[in-house]
């Protein structure tokens, strides 16, 4: 019997996260991954800026940047009519290089963002290896290449988990206190605790075929780009760039009608590319899109974490991006409930502040991928030479950019998503600010992610944060927190306290002087003074006030 606090079953990027989180708190786990190489198919090919900045915390931000594409490719998006044809818009988006530097001026839709970690292009086939290493790094970390999970069962106080080492299949029995099941979704675990996946079961199915290509890098006619979206009256098709040399990735996309057992891949590439080039395919997955979220994300010690609890079309990256998020959630409560300073109803609100972004997510990736196939490509003119054509080009390159940069400038879907509401946030009437996938306003209301900005010293506001609870007080003379800071103590709650005096963070904050943040960098509570029932506030936050 081998005892853990945590078993996490499956080690893709949202378990390795739980795992990485886990530890930085002290949690140790144990993951159980039954892949010792990486998939046939890059999959999530973005890491949004909100998981970089968790990725920052955690120390692997600079090593993801460094990973996958070279620091110098161009990470633009455009459309085309056709590998060879008419490009009819462009997304400019900066290099790592160029975001690591701070380079400004560069025109980039997202070089505005508020956030010390701008999103990222890479394929999870090069950022998997380096989240995997960092585990390395942890004596908390156990990750178990090769390692099956089988079945669990349950009780008051723990559950017993029963795995096998494929090469051997010697099975061993593994004690948690809990479960969380990241292993996709095809999820075992979530059908062994009864949760049911809602929603559109097809939004589109999809055809992904791996490529190796120098000749496609040498054809391209156009400036560099990461994403090439391709229409014509052939069909639509994706091309996204992997290494920035000679790795591609194509996607042909069937409506929902369409039949994938019958779709000729061949021609679908030809017809995208536009001429015969030559290519070696590396591997292929047939696969439909879906737009569906978990009826609920657990039971008693068990947990959904990632795609096992929510699938979905996957623009924008929002999938693997809202996984890793779901792992930073859960993780702060299972290490509060595990320490004794959390309630054990924390738990609960890993569901009603998680599920509720499942399908706020699952609904606006649907509005987008829907938005964009209206695009009239079928014109008989939107391929043809001459003033005209160009002119209409022109015009459907601007009705892509209003119906598309969206899943492209989606600061709102990053760093917009709020908590307000959530039995654990202190609540001070303040109207929640309306969600939007492409806007974002700073704010200081309880729930919402915490305002970033650049301290005097260089650092990032963030990188001075506490791994447990941070009470920032603001400005140079703010009012006395002693009996805050003294039931935090009395509680066992870790609690940092941060002086903040650069002038700018009494805008950022909206003139509040005393604002606590959660562990995952939310906040939990603002006031002008210290409140009146200090213990209260930490009742609240820790789960331990009634609701």
């Amino acid at each position: 019997m081998i005892e853990i606090p945590v078993l996490i079953a499956g080690g893709g990027p949202v378990g390795t996260t739980l795992a990485l989180d886990l530890a930085s708190h002290g949690i140790r786990s144990i993951v159980v991954e039954e892949r010792l190489a990486m998939p046939p198919n890059p999959k999530c090919n973005t890491t949004n800026a909100r998981s970089m900045e968790h990725f920052r915390r955690l120390g692997c931000a600079q090593a993801i940047r460094r990973a996958g594409l070279p620091e110098d490719y161009a990470t633009d998006v455009v459309y085309a009519t056709r590998w060879l044809g008419k490009e009819l818009t462009r997304y400019t988006l900066r290099s790592s290089a160029e975001v690591s530097a701070r380079v400004s001026g560069t025109g980039a839709i997202d070089e505005y963002w508020p956030t010390a970690e701008p999103q990222h292009r890479i394929s999870q086939l090069a950022m998997e290896p380096v989240l995997r290493a960092h585990t390395r790094t942890f004596t908390a970390c156990d990750y178990r290449e090769g390692w099956r999970f089988l079945s669990f069962t349950q009780t008051d106080t723990h559950v017993d988990c029963l795995v096998e080492e494929c090469a051997t299949g010697a099975q061993h029995t593994i004690r948690a206190r809990y479960l969380v099941s990241c292993e996709g979704g095809h999820s075992r675990i979530r059908r062994d605790i009864g949760a049911r996946l809602e929603g559109r079961e097809c939004v589109a199915k999809f055809c992904t075929t791996y490529l190796k290509s120098p000749a496609l890098t040498a054809a391209w006619p156009h400036k560099a780009a990461w994403m090439h979206r391709l229409y014509n009256a052939q069909g639509e098709s994706h091309i996204v760039a992997i290494d920035g040399r000679d790795l591609w990735l194509h996607h042909s996309i069937l409506s929902p009608e369409g039949d994938l057992d019958a779709h000729d891949h061949e021609q679908a590439i030809r017809q995208a590319l536009g001429a015969d080039l030559e290519y070696e395919i590396l591997g292929q997955e047939r696969w439909t899109a879906r737009a569906m979220v978990a009826d609920h994300y657990r039971q008693d010690r068990v947990f959904l974490c990632g795609d096992a609890a929510h699938i979905w079309i996957p623009m924008g990256g929002f999938g693997m991006n809202a996984g890793v998020e779901d792992a930073v959630n859960l993780s702060w409560k299972l290490w509060a409930v595990l320490a004794g300073w959390g309630a054990p109803e924390i738990l609960d609100s890993y569901e009603s502040e998680r599920r509720s972004i499942g399908q706020l997510v699952a609904g606006s990736a649907a509005r987008i991928f829907e938005d964009l196939y209206r695009i009239p490509v079928q014109e008989p003119a939107f391929e043809a030479e001459g003033a005209d054509a160009d002119r209409r080009r022109a015009e459907i390159g601007q009705l892509i950019t209003a119906h598309n940069l969206a899943e492209f400038d989606s600061i709102g879907m990053q760093l917009g998503i709020t908590y307000a509401g959530s039995p654990i946030v202190c609540d001070d009437g303040a109207a929640a600010i309306p969600f939007a996938i492409n806007s974002y306003v700073e704010s200081s209301c309880p729930g919402v992610r915490a305002p970033h900005f650049w301290r005097n010293d260089g650092h990032a506001l963030f990188d001075d944060f506490g791994s447990g609870f941070t009470l920032l007080q603001i400005g140079t003379a703010p009012p006395p927190a002693h009996d805050l800071i003294t039931a935090f103590a009395a509680a066992g709650v870790p609690l940092h306290i941060l002086a903040v005096t650069e002038p700018v963070a009494h805008t950022k904050y909206e003139g509040y002087p005393l604002v606590l943040i959660r562990p995952d960098q939310h906040i939990a509570w603002r006031g002008h003074e210290t409140p009146a029932e200090s213990a209260a506030v930490v009742r609240t936050v820790t789960g331990h006030a009634p609701h």
